[in-house]
């Protein structure tokens, strides 16, 4: 968007007096675009004119007192409720959180204590954690503090023989269950045993291996089938099962036909076909998109990237909204959602009673967004609001720290 004289003029009167950030705001273009006209005019900053350098950056250093919280309230609240307490934003609590090494600690329940020892004897650590949504090193720690058995005792000659005797024609699904071992084990135990399970293949299971084998892995069907994965292998093989999708001629006549007007997400819907598969088939086959902006869409872009959005403008000039959206970047073209006299007033009213969040959702902006303009505003919140804030959070609290201090003390 070329420069009028008007703005040229007035540019040479405002430029050094003011920042770029607020004569970008009065012009309503981008820093940048007012920094490259300042310079093609030779035009500087005079500090005898007015000008004061902005401070961009509000450093605002942490107190004793609001570390000493952040240490007893991050482990068990979140980080949107510490920020009403200590009055920081989210953004620097998780920061400050970083720098200080705290974290998270989710407490062990009655129900995922009884899970663990129900389970523990039986299943891997890494099959526990998945489970109970913990790491390993968390099941390994509960499991010596609740003094669980050796979860895997060692195999009596009374097993041994009744595996030799049923492995060859019993699933290994029914022979763990009756030994109370896993699946796995049964198979590992006799594949050092040197036994072999020569039950043959029935109609039933060759179906039910059809209909899983591009869902699954063998892993899997082998676990629901009750054999091996190896096994489930070598049958696909046998039955001619091949995870191999090749293009037909078909699909790659309807990607030629469609690709130069339509979006891979659109062709993938067509052919039936995964997003990843076209856009490798499009660079296997070298194809190449050439339509390119003429000076009427790039007019229509400029004049309506500030009221419109870009799902918008790609139906208006049928385009995707991707190629819309590039060419914005691509031709500096910032949307700026000012704020107006009707927002600010009912900033200025709701805020000092009512969270950030609620906040935000009323006016679709961010709640960073809210929080920064009540800064700029300065507009607080009442110690009314803050007090009823703590009082819904003391009580919880103070159990949650009592928990974790009995804990860390028995580790």
């Amino acid at each position: 968007m070329l420069w009028s004289k008007a703005e040229k003029a007035r540019l040479k009167i405002l430029y050094p007096q003011k920042p770029n950030a607020a004569l970008a705001e009065i012009f309503g273009r981008t820093i940048s675009g007012v920094a490259n006209q300042a310079k093609k005019h030779g035009l500087y900053k005079n500090p005898a004119a007015g000008y004061r350098r902005p401070h961009y950056y509000n450093i605002n250093f942490w107190s004793v007192k609001e570390v000493n919280q952040l240490r007893r309230l991050y482990p068990a609240h979140t980080s949107t409720e510490i920020s009403y307490i200590i009055e920081r934003t989210p953004t620097a609590i998780e920061g400050k959180a970083h720098l200080l090494g705290l974290q998270k600690i989710a407490l062990w329940t009655k129900k995922d204590d009884r899970q663990l020892r129900e389970l523990y004897p039986y299943c891997l650590v890494s099959e526990l954690a998945k489970i109970l949504n913990r790491t390993k090193n968390a099941i390994k720690l509960r499991v010596i503090l609740l003094g669980i058995e050796c979860k895997k005792p060692p195999w009596t000659n009374k097993e041994i023989n009744f595996l030799k005797k049923h492995y060859h024609q019993t699933d290994s699904r029914q022979i763990a269950k009756k030994l109370g071992r896993t699946i796995s084990a049964i198979d590992n135990k006799a594949s050092k045993l040197g036994l072999r399970n020569s039950r043959l293949w029935t109609k039933e299971e060759d179906a039910v291996l059809k209909k899983l084998y591009y869902k699954c892995n063998a892993a899997e069907v082998a676990q629901k089938l009750g054999r091996n994965a190896d096994s489930v292998y070598n049958r696909s093989r046998k039955l001619g099962l091949s995870k191999t999708n090749y293009w037909t001629k078909n699909q790659i006549r309807t990607l030629l036909k469609m690709y130069p007007n339509s979006t891979k997400h659109q062709i993938a819907r067509e052919i039936g076909r995964s997003y990843y598969s076209v856009m490798g088939k499009i660079q296997t086959m070298g194809l190449h998109k050439q339509n390119f902006w003429n000076e009427k869409e790039v007019r229509i872009l400029k004049k309506l990237h500030r009221t419109h959005t870009y799902q918008e403008i790609a139906q208006i000039l049928g385009r995707p909204k991707s190629s819309v959206q590039g060419k914005g970047v691509g031709l500096r073209l910032i949307k700026i959602k000012y704020w107006t006299d009707k927002e600010i007033n009912f900033l200025k009213t709701y805020y000092p009673h009512n969270t950030t969040r609620w906040i935000a959702q009323k006016l679709k902006r961010s709640e960073d967004t809210v929080y920064e303009k009540a800064r700029v505003l300065g507009i607080r919140k009442t110690k009314k609001h803050l007090s009823s804030l703590r009082s819904l959070f003391i009580a919880y609290q103070n159990s949650v720290i009592s928990t974790k201090k009995r804990l860390f003390q028995r580790l």
